[in-house]
């Protein structure tokens, strides 16, 4: 192996290529799944390029979808964020190929840059092994961010091992994706969810406004309780703890079985979900409020639901009511002649003694509390006796990020047990919840 390309596996490399020259040989795209070409292919791939998808400390699954988990993040190690996003496809398909999501074509490429940036992370590699691109995440166009595309009978040569070692575990942790020229486009996810929630709380606004008798507070205080009510649907959906396009689907229905809209209205149907959603969640979010009654245009509501679907709410962060809490805390609404506007008011912020802790200060302040606890603990029987108070809750940004630690705690500790199970051919699994432990062969 040349000393050029020591960070990689030339012979893995090698021995992938002929093999899928095999399947073209015989024909054999076809017998071949999206997990089963991650499974054979990709992942191998991977490997050679130094990464450990198989002990998964460097491998964070994002998304699960029939066929099995098949996209995921590669990270450096076990306690960074991904630095990499992994699209995977099967021979069949194509790299430009579609999928139609609430009626519109999504590309691959598309989806795999939304998916990164969902997820911060800059990077994103779209392959079926026969080609593989990488994507810069930050752009709105996916042509816009397509740094470079290799055929699987270039991966051998001179600028294919060029192109494949810059996205080695060693290099991407050296920088090498640094050099690749990519012009943001597009904001980081949080920054353009906040100001797209500040167009739809002010369309909103003028909305209730121009047909309700309400005051300025009870306007405020409506609109943001219809939008925290959605945004929560939306983490539903995406995340299958209800129906997929719960919410897309009964905008469907409600176009094609109305028979006059302004009778029944969208928000008439709207309110029906709501108390069927409270009817199972029991949440105080969704008690009878007045903004269920309101009179409010379908395009509106359409516009403002159709909005919540530019996000994929499984990928980006779980505290993103906080966002919302924050944008909500700093803003009052104004009463004009024309309608309402909405302006910032440090002041209402500053009376209420209500600030919103930065991401990186709850991620700081845990890791060097309540993380430090559990590495220097003794086992999970220890982790189990502790308990996380937050006498100031707000949006839970905090017990959200507590949880996370107890969860990646757990997670990792039947990684190891599981490891260990399989040389000894004894599993044994522990339960966050309730401490239990059960040995099987």
């Amino acid at each position: 192996m040349s000393s050029e390309y020591e960070n990689i596996d030339k012979s893995q490399i090698e021995g992938l290529v002929d093999k899928y020259r095999k399947v073209l040989k015989n024909q054999d795209q076809d017998k071949f799944n999206e997990e089963d070409v991650k499974a054979k292919f990709i992942n191998p791939l991977l490997e050679a390029l130094g990464w450990d998808v198989r002990g998964l400390d460097q491998v964070k699954f994002e998304q699960t979808t029939l066929t099995g988990r098949t996209d995921f993040g590669l990270r450096l190690n076990e306690e960074e964020d991904p630095v990499l996003f992994v699209e995977a496809k099967s021979f069949s398909e194509s790299l430009d190929g579609y999928r139609v999501k609430r009626g519109k074509k999504i590309t691959y490429p598309q989806q795999a840059i939304d998916d990164a940036w969902s997820m911060k992370v800059d990077w994103a590699i779209l392959t079926n092994f026969k080609k593989l691109r990488i994507y810069y995440s930050h752009v709105k166009k996916p042509e816009d961010g397509l740094q470079f595309e290799l055929k699987f009978k270039d991966f051998l040569s001179d600028k294919g091992l060029e192109k494949l070692s810059s996205l080695s575990k060693e290099s991407v942790e050296a920088g090498s994706l640094e050099r690749y020229e990519a012009r943001r486009t597009r904001e980081d996810v949080n920054t353009e969810f906040v100001n797209d929630l500040y167009t739809l709380r002010k369309d909103l606004a003028g909305a209730i406004s121009e047909k309700n008798d309400l005051s300025a507070d009870e306007i405020r205080e409506s609109v943001q309780r219809i939008l925290d009510r959605l945004v929560v649907i939306r983490v539903a959906e995406d995340r299958e703890i209800i129906h997929r396009e719960s919410l897309h689907k009964m905008i469907e229905a409600w176009e094609t079985t109305s028979i006059d809209p302004s009778v029944r209205t969208l928000m008439k149907d709207l309110k029906n979900l709501f108390r069927d959603f409270d009817s199972v969640y029991n949440s105080e979010l969704f008690d009878e409020h007045m903004c269920e009654d309101l009179n409010i245009e379908n395009d509106t509501i359409k516009e403002t639901i159709d909005t919540l679907y530019n996000y994929n709410f499984d990928l980006i962060d779980a505290d993103v009511l906080g966002s919302m809490y924050e944008n909500y805390i700093g803003h009052i609404l104004e009463e004009k002649e024309e309608g309402v506007d909405i302006k910032e008011d440090y002041q209402t912020r500053k009376k209420s003694g209500i600030y919103y802790t930065p991401t990186f200060v709850v991620d700081f302040l845990v890791d060097h509390t309540l993380g430090r606890m559990i590495r220097d603990s003794s086992g999970p029987e220890e982790v189990s006796k502790i308990n996380v108070l937050d006498p100031a809750c707000g949006s839970g940004s905090f017990l959200i990020k507590a949880f996370d630690y107890f969860k990646d705690y757990y997670e990792s500790y039947n990684r190891k047990i599981q490891s260990k199970a399989e040389k000894s051919g004894k599993l044994t699994d522990y339960d966050m919840i309730t401490n239990q432990q059960e040995n099987t062969r």
